[in-house]
Parts: structure tokens; C-alpha cells; sequence
């Protein structure tokens, strides 16, 4: 029957093969068994190998935190100079002044109607002076989007600081509106002779929307706080291993304070 032929060739290539194997591994025995140096050999080369792989991975995890931590330190340095540059050009904004100009101009128009320089010098002054904070802030801005894949959670804090920095921008053009009425200061101031009165805005709406600009301003600079806290704390916290308090606000329910919302 050629179906039982092809089974009991195969079982014999089988056997065959089970013996090799066998022969073979005691063949390998016994020659350990009469070198047993190459026993201590084997495992000393194996051991020492797998030595090496851990001190090469261990090293390649060292150098790998160094970088990381010569990167963070770099970030915080920069964003410390742009964060110092965004709060002193912002703090020399004497928009409060304004709505005094305006009024002692208005009182000058309206004894003498003869419009005066003083306010809108004042203005313009002051606009150059917004613009340039604007600059720092922006540049502050789009520092913190280059580097928000270095902090989980960076990424909604900016958002919300340029949130802040829109509402700033709005407060500034709610000024300046008022002041495109105010007339164009008369070459010629003849007390004497006054002139007409011309049509002046009053003091009143210039003086709350000025009190906008400063909160926004005011907001604004607190969330530039704010981050800073958050980066000292995940940059280089942990390279001193301190954390700086979060600002704490006299009314909370009034004053928000930008932390890093948490990640699950």
C-alpha cells in the first residue's frame, strides 16, 4: 500500500532527525563537561555584553535629560528677557491722563473757542507707546506658541493670553475713537479775541473707557505673571527642585489666575 510506505518513511526521517539531535546535544555536553572554561568563558561574554547594553542605554538616558534640561533652561532665559521687555514697555502708559487733558482743553475751547494741542499731543504720545507694547506683547505671544509642545496644557494658557491681548488691543481703539472728535488745534491762540467754541466730546465717556484700557492692561500684565510662574515652575522647577506659589488675587471671582488646566 503506497500510503503506509510514504507514513513509515516519514516517521523514519523523523527518528533519524530526533537522533541527530540528540547525538548532537550530547555531543555539546560532553565537551563542556571536559572544558568547563569555556562554560565560565561563554557566560562571562554574555554577561559582559548585556553590561554593556545597559551602561550604553543608561548613558544615551543621561546625555538625553542633559540636553533637555540645557533646553529649558535656554527657553526660560529668553522668555524671562521678552516677559521683563512686554511689562516695562507696558508700564509707562499715562492713559489716565487723558481725560484731564480733554476736559481742560474743553474748558479752553469753551471760554475761548480756541481748540488746543494738549490732548491730542498727549494722545499721540500715548499711541506710540501702546503700539510699542503691543510689539512686545505680540513678540512674547508667539515665543510661548513656538515652545507650548514643551509643557502639557501650554497650549490653552496662550490661548487665553491672546484672548486677553484682543480685549487689550479693543480698549485702546474705544479711545481712540473719542478722540478722532476732538477738533484740530488752532495754529493761533488770541485771548483777546476769541473765537467760536467748536464742538468738543466730552470728558465723561474718555474717562471710562481709559478705566477699560487700564483693567485690560492690567489683566493683561498679570497673566504675563502668571505664565512666568509657569514657566519657572516646569522649566527649571525641578532642576532646583522648588515651585514658586501661584498669584493670589484680593477677589478671585473677579481676577483670574492662568494655571495649566489638568491633564488626564
Amino acid at each position: 500500500m503506497p500510503g503506509h510506505s510514504t507514513v513509515c518513511l516519514r516517521k523514519t526521517i523523523k527518528d533519524l532527525k530526533t537522533t541527530t539531535m540528540l547525538t548532537t546535544a550530547l555531543s555539546i555536553i560532553s565537551l563542556l563537561e571536559q572544558h568547563p572554561l569555556v562554560i565560565t568563558t561563554i557566560g562571562g561574554l554574555v554577561a559582559l555584553s548585556f553590561q554593556i547594553h545597559l551602561q550604553h542605554l543608561t548613558t544615551l538616558k543621561a546625555q538625553k535629560e542633559q540636553v533637555k534640561t540645557s533646553l529649558k533652561v535656554e527657553i526660560f532665559k529668553e522668555f524671562s528677557e521678552l516677559a521683563s521687555q512686554a511689562i516695562q514697555n507696558g508700564s509707562g502708559i499715562p492713559i489716565w491722563q487723558l481725560p484731564g487733558e480733554l476736559e481742560r482743553d474743553n474748558w479752553w475751547n469753551k471760554n475761548y473757542g480756541v481748540p488746543l494741542p494738549t490732548v491730542l499731543s498727549k494722545a499721540e504720545a500715548i499711541s506710540a507707546a501702546h503700539q510699542q507694547s503691543m510689539s512686545a506683547y505680540l513678540n512674547l505671544l508667539s515665543f510661548v506658541e513656538r515652545y507650548e509642545i514643551t509643557i502639557p496644557g501650554l497650549v490653552e494658557v496662550r490661548q487665553e493670553l491672546g484672548r486677553q491681548l484682543g480685549a487689550f488691543a479693543s480698549a485702546f481703539s474705544n479711545v481712540h475713537q473719542i478722540l478722532l472728535s476732538v477738533p484740530a488745534p488752532s495754529p493761533k491762540v488770541n485771548v483777546a479775541a476769541p473765537g467760536s467754541p467748536n464742538s468738543y466730546p466730552e470728558a465723561s465717556p474718555l474717562e471710562s473707557k481709559c478705566q477699560l484700557y487700564f483693567d485690560e492692561h492690567l489683566t493683561l500684565h498679570s497673566y504675563v505673571t502668571d505664565i512666568s510662574v509657569i514657566m519657572k515652575n516646569e522649566l527649571i522647577g525641578k532642576l532646583f527642585e522648588s515651585k514658586v506659589e501661584a498669584r493670589k488675587p484680593l477677589d478671585p471671582s473677579k481676577h483670574k489666575v492662568l494655571k495649566l488646566p489638568r491633564i488626564s
